[in-house]
């Protein structure tokens, strides 16, 4: 089942710089990998939002 998804990103640009920045599509989660502070989560993508 499909669903409107937001994944908010932060990237680092080495100089103690970050960005945050959302994506929304609309897709279902495949899986969710959570190891020490790291969580990956793998989304199907069924369409782009706006």
């Amino acid at each position: 089942m499909s669903e409107p998804i937001t994944v908010e990103v932060d990237r680092g640009y080495g100089d103690s710089t970050y960005r945050s920045y959302s994506i929304n599509f609309t897709g279902r989660l495949v899986q969710l990998i959570e190891e020490g502070y790291t969580t990956m989560r793998l989304y199907e993508w069924a369409d782009r939002g706006h």
